[in-house]
């Protein structure tokens, strides 16, 4: 009897005090107005806010409703979700943005030509990116601490956030027609998976509604609209050097001025200090250019050859040879490398051990082996040091590289170069490796490959420099001249260079049997390490990307190739699928969903990405 009225006392009271749900203690269909600050008491405005606070407590499937709906009327725009995550901890929802350019009123020589295009999209991407952040941090400062009563998992709003460089990307779209904006929510949760809906409301007024808002061309501040202005100039000036760079038989340039060294081991933001030396170019390899927005530009011109990097250690051999590995792209204004080019086929080669290798001909560099192995059709599941580097070469050279970038910490000793002493004690017949010394004048007489290199320890190399540069506490000097009278006085010196490189073959892939696991098993970008292909892995972590979004685009790229099928050479299989890129500045064509994160990748990355793969199959 005393549990029986203690039970019907106990029901009584919480019956009288609101009809509490025993999930989490909160009033059934009740807001949370006891956590988040005022989030719970606030009046929403938008058709999307309140329809987000009206699903306040449902099961956090509710939210997938969001999907398939008609456009949300928000900031003079229409609001898309066009993907809605599952379940709180899984990937954020995606979402995108349309408003028509007679509301956003840009001038049309932001987008009157791809270029135009492409760098005021850039220049959006970094503005919106900063607006987002400093609201969302201003709301999180501003809310109250949570009760007791409900949790909600950590909710933002993000968008693809870019490099130094200036890439094409999909997360910020403009044209004659509309400004798109692409990007995610992590729509919140209370009690585990139950909707936060007031949250979820109060992100939409609070954080991306007036995010949106600022991107109108009148509300922008003067300073931002001149800073737009100075962007797109600086990048048509990079492009316009370019061209000039092609015309002179330039493969690098470094301007005076520039600002090589960088903030830290794992910071691409320039050094700054008392301390920092700017580069400037030896008198004898100065040239000038005139550009139409920059004026006349002064630096160090590398010319089409062999050109060696040298200096003591800690100097900034490997930081000059980074610049140039970066110049492929173009980089944003202040970052200290604005005009440090490298033509944009230069692809970087080291020593790889253990990568897998599929019918490669590196008989050019490798021969004889033991055991009568075919180094014209080199395979291979656990590549050395030196097979390796021959076959990163071969391959960059199939599918165009006209400028090879290597540095000697990063290679096999043995491929190389083989000094006098060794050439003696092992005979040229016991010797399967023509060292890359011994070839690289031939690859470039024969293919018109140049080459780049950082040489800390092979003074052998300038016997076949066309030129070599010394950074000397990171100031540059020309001592081609000094390099020579050294290996002229060298009377024990027996290189005995290669007068014929050989052939490059073309390899054929069977996409359809190469590539099927990507059209039935699920593929996943792992940073800029791999890409996951089911249980399989595709280790690309020796390949240079300055983006996550490059590697996701790759896996795209991929499915892509293995829904299409047939049989191809991989020159005409990597410059199809880039080439689609260029022309849909929005990759819409390999992605089954509208998304924003994805970033433009080159020729040489997609090959380096499918040579790599272990069930590779060539025909």
């Amino acid at each position: 009897k005393v549990f029986t009225a203690t039970r019907r006392d106990f029901l009584f009271r919480m019956s009288y005090r609101g009809k509490r749900s025993y999930r989490g203690g909160r009033k059934s269909g009740g807001s949370h107005s006891g956590s988040g600050g005022n989030w719970g008491r606030q009046q929403f405005t938008s058709d999307l806010a309140k329809y987000l606070n009206s699903l306040d407590n449902k099961p956090y499937s509710a939210y997938k409703s969001l999907q398939g709906r008609e456009p949300w009327k928000l900031a003079g725009g229409e609001l898309v979700f066009e993907k809605v995550q599952s379940d709180p901890y899984a990937p954020a929802s995606l979402a995108s943005f349309r408003i028509p350019q007679s509301v956003v009123n840009y001038p049309e020589q932001s987008f009157s030509t791809v270029d135009r295009r492409v760098a005021t999209e850039d220049y959006l991407c970094r503005y919106i990116v900063n607006e987002l952040q400093n609201r969302e941090t201003r709301v999180s400062k501003s809310k109250e601490p949570q009760s007791t009563e409900s949790t909600q998992s950590q909710s933002s709003v993000s968008i693809l956030k870019p490099s130094q460089c200036i890439i094409p990307r999909n997360s910020v779209l403009i044209d004659k027609k509309q400004l798109e904006v692409r990007f995610n929510i992590k729509l919140p949760a209370s009690n585990g998976r139950r909707i936060y809906g007031s949250s979820a409301a109060s992100i939409i007024e609070t954080i991306v509604e007036p995010a949106l808002k600022k991107l109108y061309h009148e509300t922008l501040p003067d300073t931002t609209k001149e800073e737009l202005c100075l962007h797109v100039q600086t990048y048509l000036d990079q492009l316009q050097l370019r061209s000039l760079m092609k015309q002179e038989g330039l493969i690098g340039f470094v301007a005076n001025g520039s600002i090589l060294p960088r903030a830290s081991g794992n910071s691409d933001f320039k050094l700054t200090g008392p301390n920092v030396v700017a580069f400037q170019s030896p008198p004898s390899r100065e040239v000038s250019f005139d550009l139409e927005h920059s004026g006349t530009i002064s630096g160090m011109g590398i010319r089409k050859g062999i050109h060696l990097i040298v200096g003591g250690g800690f100097h900034g051999k490997s930081t000059l040879m980074s610049a140039l590995q970066k110049g492929v792209y173009n980089h944003i204004r202040g970052d200290g490398r604005e005009f440090v080019l490298a033509d944009d086929s230069s692809v970087p080669i080291q020593a790889e051990d253990g990568r897998s290798v599929e019918s490669v001909d590196i008989s050019a560099f490798i021969n004889n082996l033991p055991g009568n192995v075919d180094t014209k059709r080199f395979s291979t599941t656990l590549a050395s040091g030196s097979t390796s580097q021959a076959t990163n070469i071969i391959e960059a050279v199939e599918v165009g590289s006209k400028v090879l970038l290597i540095d000697e910490d990063r290679t096999a000793t043995n491929f190389m170069c083989r000094d006098r002493f060794m050439s003696e004690l092992i005979s040229a017949d016991k010797e399967p490796i023509f060292p890359f010394i011994t070839k690289a004048q031939a690859l470039y007489k024969q293919h018109g490959v140049s080459s780049i290199l950082v040489i800390g320890g092979l003074g052998e190399y300038f016997a076949i420099a066309d030129s070599v540069i010394m950074m000397d506490n990171y100031y540059c000097k020309d001592v081609t001249d000094k390099a020579k009278e050294i290996i002229a006085r060298d009377k024990g010196s027996k290189l005995e260079i290669q007068s014929d490189f050989g052939s490059i073959t073309e390899r054929r892939i069977h996409i359809d049997s190469s590539l099927h696991a990507f059209a039935t098993e699920k593929v996943k970008a792992n940073g800029t390490s791999s890409i996951r292909v089911g249980y399989n892995n595709i280790d690309i972590s020796s390949v240079p990307f300055e983006e996550e979004a490059q590697v996701r685009l790759l896996s795209f790229l991929l499915k892509k190739m293995a829904a299409d099928g047939g049989t191809f050479t991989l020159k005409q299989i990597v410059d199809y699928y880039v080439q689609q890129t260029q022309e849909d500045h929005a990759f819409a064509f390999c992605t089954p969903y509208k998304t924003g994160s994805l970033a433009f990748v080159r020729t040489y990355e997609l090959a380096a990405a499918i040579n790599r793969y272990r069930v590779l199959q060539i025909k």
